[in-house]
Order: structure tokens, then C-alpha cells, then sequence
């Protein structure tokens, strides 16, 4: 609902605002990066797997169904496009076994987690990573 409602987010921690922005700052500050969903045919789970943790060393498998694979994708390992184009190159490929993928940023669940990651660890001050020096307010 707030993906769709709010404009800014404010998010608290321990009875203290962390951080007050929009929700696209947010996810692009404190997101991990991509989460890349692959739809596998029958039998392309292996080739499947193989070819996204070539292509993505540092992806991280999440979850893996019988036709399904959930990657965590970096931000610092590539960029969208660079990330679309290859599977969709992939995609032309019958022998590789992707049917279909999605591409989504981090959620705002996650982000909530991470930001109150960082709080616990550490208190906030001005020097934070918490802190912005924008418009936005995060500490």
C-alpha cells in the first residue's frame, strides 16, 4: 500500500525517525539491488542456474521450485540494462530452458530492514550512512 499511497516515507526505529524521503531514493540508497526471477521449462532448472551464476557471480540464489529460480542481483554487479538485455538474449536460446523472467528493485519491506539494520548496529549521528545530504532527511 505505501508503494502506491505515500510520496515520502518516514521510517522509525527504537521510537526514533531514521529517515524521512521518497520511496525511489529509498530503494536505490539503501536497496541491495535487483531481484531476478526466472521461469524455467521442465528440464532447464541446471542449465538455468548455471548460466545466471556465470553470467552473475555475485548473485545470490534465494529460492529454487521445480520450475522457479530467485536470484538477488547487486546493484554494484550490473546495471538494468545490461541485466534485461542478457536475458533477454538468453531467452532465444531453447537450450539454456528460460521461459520467462521478471525483473523487480529491492522492496520496501527489505529497505525497512536494512535501514533498521543500521540503526540497531550503530546510534545515529550526523555522521551516519543514515544521513543524507539532500533534500530527504536520513539518519
Amino acid at each position: 500500500e505505501v508503494d502506491v499511497l505515500a510520496h515520502r516515507v518516514g521510517i522509525m526505529d527504537q521510537g526514533l525517525m531514521k529517515c524521512l524521503s521518497s520511496l525511489e531514493h529509498l530503494k536505490q540508497k539503501f536497496g541491495n539491488g535487483y531481484e531476478l526471477t526466472i521461469q524455467v521449462s521442465d528440464n532447464g532448472l541446471r542449465t538455468a542456474a548455471a548460466f545466471v551464476e556465470q553470467a552473475y557471480p555475485s548473485a545470490v540464489l534465494l529460492e529454487s521450485r521445480p520450475q522457479r529460480l530467485l536470484y538477488s542481483v547487486p546493484k554494484n554487479c550490473t546495471d538494468l540494462a545490461d541485466l534485461f538485455e542478457t536475458i533477454q538474449g538468453v531467452m532465444e536460446k531453447p537450450a539454456i530452458g528460460i521461459v520467462d523472467y521478471t525483473v523487480q528493485q529491492t522492496s520496501l519491506e527489505q529497505v525497512f530492514m536494512r535501514i533498521s539494520e543500521l540503526g540497531t548496529s550503530e546510534p545515529t549521528t550526523a555522521t551516519s550512512p543514515l544521513m543524507e545530504e539532500t533534500t530527504d532527511t536520513c539518519r
